[in-house]
């Protein structure tokens, strides 16, 4: 896999092998001349002129993921908050949150039939951490913006959300298997690149209903709101 550290990126746009392979720990392509192939399975792939390795087909399952070993497991909640208050997790580095995508938070706010607070963990620190505390606070009403925070500590404050909201276009992987260990429904928008296909096809693996995966603007907010 290749990410989310730098100095893994700049050893994949080194040859040091005749034949250099990866998979999708971190769901996007090099756009590295120096990596050959791409081991995807297939529900994934989504349009094969997207990526600049050649990526080769694997059936559904044939990649496996591993939590860690220190890694802490809390017992899911199995009632709604006493304050009334629906939390919505966004696991997520800054990057990804895009204008579109905290565009549809607001309106989510602003349309609920219940107080809705979004709780980010960007995994930032210092300045960084400021910069998207202040932007998203200038966006939405209600929102907590946790910076990096030790594994156990992350997973403790998903527990404390009922929904995990899935960025777009870029969206997750190791985050959704966070949530979806704490019993959080994922709702995800799906798109051709593989980057925008991670999240649909846990859904799908999951067994969880087909309509949390969107394909519009409209009909991720309108999901959002259902649930």
């Amino acid at each position: 896999s290749v990410g989310m550290d730098r100095w893994i990126i700049l050893l994949a746009n080194r040859r040091m092998a005749p034949l250099q392979v990866m998979t999708l720990g971190h769901p996007a392509t090099t756009q590295s001349p120096e990596v050959d192939a791409l081991l995807v399975e297939q529900d994934m792939i989504g349009d094969p002129a997207s990526y600049s390795e050649v990526p080769i087909s694997m059936p559904e399952g044939s990649v496996r993921y591993l939590l860690p070993a220190a890694g802490a497991r809390v017992t899911p909640l199995r009632n709604l908050p006493e304050d009334g208050v629906i939390r919505i997790a966004i696991p997520s580095v800054a990057q990804k949150l895009t204008a579109a995508f905290v565009r549809c938070l607001g309106e989510v706010q602003a349309r609920a039939a219940c107080p809705v607070e979004f709780v980010f963990f960007t995994g930032e620190a210092g300045v960084s951490h400021a910069a998207a505390t202040h932007n998203l606070l200038r966006e939405l009403k209600n929102a907590t913006i946790h910076g990096a925070l030790p594994y156990p500590d992350y997973i403790r404050e998903i527990n404390r959300c009922q929904i995990h909201a899935c960025t777009f276009p870029f969206g997750g992987t190791n985050s959704l298997l966070d949530s979806l260990h704490q019993g959080l429904p994922l709702v995800a928008m799906e798109g051709t690149e593989v980057h925008a296909r991670i999240d649909a096809s846990f859904i799908r693996r999951a067994g969880l209903p087909k309509n949390l995966i969107c394909h519009s603007e409209q009909e991720y907010v309108d999901c959002l709101l259902r649930l």
